[in-house]
């Protein structure tokens, strides 16, 4: 790379974008070449060498990659809708985006929805699906990241268990969004649907998460769209207009891929209602403590 790069090569030709995604890479993921990478590839240099590198040259982390990135093994893969910096946030890729912060990434850029020719439904940024980070900040979709790039195959090949990443590195969500609110993320930021990061973490029962958004000046009672607080949530009660309270909170997430922290929606509420300065109450009949 350095000596196409001596050589004029363009250094925002979407190289960048294509280093991030490839610090992401996993062992148990085949490379857009067919082969499927190995954990003891004898490299010297590491992807983070190369982000490093084009970055050095001048690559810019805020500029965004929209197309169809190509495989030579697996075909339809996915459409990208997304700057350097924000698919690092996305990996919760701590290493890279402190690389990036300082390049100057730009904390507020936003996907949104994919057009023309990409704008079908199986193409709207996500390849198999519409593009889930679509209206949401970075802050925002760092928080569920670290769980590698994602599968695209058939049976048999599902991840069981954490991803087994082909380079050691940073990849903690809890350490990402601290990251992410020093450089001076909005820690009240919202999604195009109203979800607030408070929403997020108490959803995926992350106590930690909740803690850290307090410390940081969060409003945890900012009702969503539907007009309920976290808390709310949390305590099983429903939109106005509909009737009763819910049977039980939603349980949380399972550990693995998607799951954060892993409390019960009855820890959550008992921590909000303390951070909050609220009296704590019996748990909803039919629920667990």
């Amino acid at each position: 790379a350095a000596m196409l790069l001596d050589s004029g090569a363009n250094a925002n030709d979407g190289s960048l974008y294509h280093a991030v995604e490839m610090h992401d890479a996993t062992t148990d993921w085949y490379a857009r070449d067919g082969s499927q990478l190995r954990a003891n590839h004898p490299n010297k240099l590491t992807a983070l060498d190369l982000v490093r590198l084009l970055l050095d040259r001048g690559a810019d982390p805020n500029k965004p990659l929209v197309g169809q990135l190509h495989s030579m093994a697996i075909c339809c893969d996915n459409y990208a809708n997304a700057t350097p910096f924000y698919r690092a946030a996305v990996a919760s890729d701590v290493d890279a985006m402190k690389l990036m912060l300082a390049k100057g990434a730009n904390l507020e850029w936003i996907p949104s929805e994919v057009k023309g020719e990409a704008a079908a439904p199986m193409n709207n940024g996500g390849g198999r699906g519409a593009n889930a980070n679509v209206g949401k900040p970075a802050v925002m979709a760092t928080m569920t990241g670290g769980q590698g790039v994602p599968l695209s195959a058939g049976p048999g090949f599902n991840r069981e268990g954490p991803p087994p990443f082909r380079e050691a590195s940073n990849r903690s969500p809890l350490d990402a969004l601290k990251l992410l609110i020093q450089a001076g993320a909005d820690p009240n930021a919202k999604s195009a649907d109203g979800l607030t990061l408070v929403h997020q973490a108490a959803q995926a029962g992350n106590l930690e998460m909740i803690r850290l958004l307090a410390q940081s000046g969060a409003k945890l009672d900012d009702p969503n769209k539907d007009g309920l607080t976290a808390l709310d949530v949390a305590e099983g009660k429903k939109p106005q207009g509909e009737r009763g309270r819910g049977a039980a909170p939603p349980p949380p997430p399972a550990a693995g891929r998607g799951g954060r922290g892993g409390a019960s929606q009855q820890e959550v509420a008992k921590l909000l209602r303390e951070l909050m300065g609220l009296p704590l109450v019996e748990p909803v009949a039919g629920t667990t403590k």
